[in-house]
């Protein structure tokens, strides 16, 4: 679940991405799981959604993704799902797998 104030706007990477509202200090955290609000998948389950040629599987697909410190498929619950992949990003996982 996103931890501070942002908005949805135009983004020239995916048409549309997620910007933050108010500045953020570096080391500040931007986003945390939050179980009963976020949705994880294991790989094997992540699979299987995908081979669903539904919404529900192209929605998954769109909008989760992989954790590396949990080796999960995560599907965020809020407006984080509007965050864009960047080759250069300018947030990162802590020790916990909060985003800061």
């Amino acid at each position: 679940m996103l931890q501070v104030k942002t908005y949805i706007d135009k983004s020239h990477i995916h048409g549309i991405g997620l910007f933050a509202a108010e500045n953020i200090k570096v080391g500040n955290v931007v986003w945390s799981y939050i179980p009963w609000f976020d949705k994880s998948f294991s790989i094997s389950h992540y699979r299987d959604i995908l081979k669903m040629k539904n919404p529900l599987g192209e929605y998954v697909r769109k909008y989760s993704f992989y954790d590396r410190q949990t080796d999960m498929i995560i599907l965020s619950g809020d407006d984080d799902r509007f965050t864009n992949h960047s080759n250069n990003p300018n947030t990162k996982p802590n020790e916990f797998g909060d985003m800061i």
